[in-house]
């Protein structure tokens, strides 16, 4: 399979496929202003909100992005996410009883905003009073009180499972890793954000390929008309993948395999 360039438009995950390990590569970046340069579009689609994927952005400078699709409820252009093209948030109650779970389970939580990624410094290992944990709950919800929420993650403790959160909390899709449980909007995950994103742009004719390596790439991959998964994905990535990388640098690898 060989794609033509200026017919294509490549989604990139961030963590663990642009970014390794906290870095990333050179070749990788060099790899993308290839692919850039050839004539595809290049977009980055991340499970972190915008507040969360600045404070990581600038360790991929030098890419010249189109666009980004943004804990699959948001779409944004400009170098920075500057022009909101879309964005989805949750309303005040919503947050007030997914923080109040997260505390009352003593889980270790990120809850995610438009502008901003906050801690819940709860140790799961840690056994709290519930003057403790309501008071942890205030904190929390007193540092969200101008804050536009997206996404919230809960990470229960080493080694234990929650299986009543998608029961209790119907109402969004919920992404399941080994570590920790990932909210989206319901119907806006990684995946559906990119049929958002065709229609908004009324992109008909354009080959969208999807490069990922985690649970949250499910999704995403099964919406895009060609998928590559890193070499370190999880099998179950790697069974729906077009095509799945071989070296440590998937990214490098099959962007000059493909243009």
């Amino acid at each position: 399979m060989k794609l033509t360039p200026e017919n294509t438009n490549l989604f990139f995950d961030l963590d663990g496929t642009l970014i390794v390990n906290g870095e990333a590569n050179e070749e990788t970046i060099k790899a993308v202003i290839y692919a850039k340069a050839k004539g595809c579009k290049i977009y980055l689609n991340t499970g972190r909100a915008r507040g969360n994927l600045l404070k990581s952005i600038d360790k991929l400078s030098g890419i010249p992005f189109d666009g980004f699709l943004c804990a699959g409820c948001s779409i944004y252009t400009g170098t920075g996410c500057e022009n909101a093209i879309l964005e989805t948030t949750l309303k005040s109650e919503e947050v007030d009883k997914l923080v109040r779970y997260g505390c009352d389970k003593s889980y270790w939580f990120t809850v995610e905003t438009i502008d901003n990624i906050f801690i819940g410094k709860i140790h799961g290992e840690i056994t709290y009073t519930k003057k403790q944990l309501d008071a942890f709950y205030l904190d929390m919800m007193q540092q969200l009180s101008n804050e536009k929420v997206v996404k919230i993650s809960y990470f229960p403790p080493k080694g234990t499972k929650d299986d009543n959160i998608s029961k209790i909390f119907s109402q969004y899709d919920w992404v399941v890793y080994p570590h920790c449980y990932e909210l989206y909007h319901k119907g806006k995950n990684k995946g559906s954000i990119l049929e958002i994103f065709r229609n908004t742009f009324k992109i008909k004719d354009g080959v969208f390929v999807a490069f990922g390596d985690s649970e949250n790439d499910l999704d995403f991959f099964k919406h895009a008309d060609a998928s590559v998964a890193m070499r370190h994905a999880p099998d179950l990535l790697k069974n729906l993948a077009t095509f799945t990388a071989t070296t440590p640098n998937g990214v490098a690898e099959l962007i000059y395999k493909l243009i």
